[in-house]
């Protein structure tokens, strides 16, 4: 099974939570990046590998930094080693043991094109559906909400919320903020760099790999890593909704939706309107959106 799905249980989120304690792993401090699929880990790790004296996996998911890894990034003199791992953003996890050291990053993308993303590239089974519910996604949207208005009263604790877009429309303030928040530095150079993309090109192994289903394990990491490297840019783009009539129903009556800023888009609402009381109008056969 594609290694994607092993984490299609955990929730589409990145808020970005970081967690700070009083003590590190060695000299460099772990920093995990957690959202649902689709939410918007690849490009955060991106924008957090650009900060100077931070090592990076490469666009690998894992669950933490291994020992090996540590003792690389401190040969590298890396102050910081980022990792990124689909995550579902409960209590348990912010507060468990095995990440107490590290900065944990989340972060909340806009859910139409969260579940677009997911089904153009899944184009999902019964099974793998009822792993990407939007009633999971809402439960960790209402966390997400629950969180960002909270007070933090522990001294040793900072929470920056962010949602994915706001990468984006606010992209100066969000490397400001994670600069101050995690005592890191970016020289102008690397902003440049960051906002124009690397100088070789990925754009085509992202294209040819990004239309493909059913990678394996080697294309899966090429693909992140090509999103690592290519340009920043905001991937909310009206080309890539394709959502079912009852996803968009689902999706625009939610409370949490609307709380969070995110509206039905208007290149939807035609094709909603007079597919949302059709029976027939099955997720595959009847589509609303785009195909590339």
């Amino acid at each position: 099974m594609h290694s994607f799905l092993r984490f299609s249980r955990f929730y589409h989120l990145l808020v970005v939570t970081v967690q700070f304690s009083h003590s590190t792993i060695g000299s460099v401090i772990p920093v995990l990046i957690y959202g649902w699929p689709h939410s918007g880990t690849t490009i955060t790790t991106k924008i957090i590998q650009s900060y100077d004296n931070v090592c990076g996996m490469k666009g690998a998911e894992l669950k933490a930094v291994t020992s090996v890894q540590f003792r690389n990034a401190e040969r590298r003199g890396c102050t910081h080693v980022v990792v990124k791992w689909p995550w579902d953003m409960t209590d348990e996890i912010i507060a468990s043991k095995t990440y107490e050291n590290y900065l944990k990053i989340v972060l909340v993308r806009n859910p139409y094109w969260i579940f677009s993303s997911i089904n153009r590239r899944l184009m999902m089974s019964q099974k793998q559906k009822l792993n990407y519910t939007f009633a999971i996604w809402e439960r960790s949207a209402l966390h997400f909400k629950e969180k960002s208005v909270a007070k933090q009263t522990n001294s040793w604790e900072t929470i920056i919320y962010l949602q994915y877009e706001h990468l984006f429309t606010q992209i100066d303030e969000s490397l400001l903020q994670i600069s101050n928040k995690f005592g890191l530095h970016m020289s102008e150079h690397k902003v440049r760099m960051l906002k124009a993309g690397n100088v070789h090109d990925s754009r085509s192994t992202h294209k040819k790999l990004s239309k493909k289903r059913g990678l394996n394990r080697s294309e899966f990491h090429h693909l992140r890593y090509s999103q690592i490297e290519a340009k920043l840019q905001n991937m909310n783009q009206v080309q890539k909704l394709w959502l079912s009539p009852s996803q968009i129903s689902e999706i625009s009556e939610s409370k949490i939706v609307q709380e969070l800023g995110y509206s039905l888009p208007r290149e939807l609402l035609d094709c909603y309107s007079v597919h949302k009381h059709d029976v027939h109008c099955t997720f595959g056969t009847c589509m609303c959106g785009f195909v590339e």
